[in-house]
């Protein structure tokens, strides 16, 4: 089955942005947002299951944001080092650098924490502390997008690293000190990348070629396979299983 480009209107569900360790995966109020409303957030944490294609997502923002003439860059964390030069993917060192000395926004999409914590435990760390010396003059007109595996977050030590590091805007007052008064936004916030609807599981397929997208549906559902089905990565599984045997198994 040849690999194609299969791009989707993706829905980012809020989640709460002071979780503790044990509350993490607790949805957030409101309703799921789309690219085009979270896009102008200073400081987001999109978080997503293994193969729900949260590096197609970054990239591809990456390249759109570029093609309304704004500079936006696509780093993988692991990356970032002192050779932070050659880390680019999306932008390059060069335009980040007259970037650098400009007075625009830019935006970052920084690909992924769990790959950064295969490579040694302090890789976030030490990656952040680079990133956030190198624009550290700028932090204000930066956007930062930062993509992971919900196992791999570490929701108190990992959020405190980004909010020290990478900071927008004034200083959050203590808990105590934000009793008396309405609270500020939290600087990061945080979004589950959710998973694909039956409507863009058939959107997909049909993508893939497959001519009975009702009939591949309808066997999902029977096996109990929407859970998969929903995660681009599994999909494809499932789409190359139908086009062989015309048939699926279950869980």
């Amino acid at each position: 089955m040849i690999d194609k480009v299969v791009e989707l209107i993706r829905r980012f569900e809020p989640m709460s942005s002071r979780s503790r360790e044990w509350d993490f995966l607790t949805a957030g109020s409101g309703r799921p947002q789309r690219w085009h409303e979270i896009e102008d957030e200073h400081r987001v944490l999109i978080i997503a299951d293994p193969g729900a294609g949260k590096t197609f997502e970054a990239k591809t923002r990456a390249r759109k944001v570029r093609e309304r003439g704004r500079k936006a860059f696509f780093i993988r964390i692991e990356k970032i080092d002192a050779s932070f030069d050659q880390a680019f993917e999306i932008g390059t060192a060069e335009e980040f650098t007259a970037w650098l000395g400009s007075t625009e926004e830019a935006w970052f999409f920084l690909d992924s924490v769990d790959e950064a914590q295969l490579e040694t435990p302090r890789a976030l760390e030490d990656a952040v502390r680079v990133f956030g010396a190198r624009i550290h003059d700028a932090l204000e007109r930066t956007h930062i997008f930062i993509t992971s595996r919900g196992d791999a977050w570490r929701a108190l030590s990992d959020q405190t690293l980004i909010e020290q590091h990478l900071p927008y805007g004034e200083p959050e007052h203590s808990e105590e000190e934000n009793n008396t008064s309405g609270k500020r936004d939290p600087m990061l916030k945080l979004f589950r990348l959710a998973g694909l609807s039956e409507d863009e599981i058939a959107l997909f397929a049909g993508h893939y070629g497959i001519s009975d997208v009702g009939d591949f549906v309808d066997a999902i559902k029977r096996g109990n396979l929407l859970t998969l089905a929903e995660r681009p990565f599994d999909l494809k599984a499932l789409i190359g299983v139908w086009i062989a045997d015309r048939k699926l198994g279950s869980q």
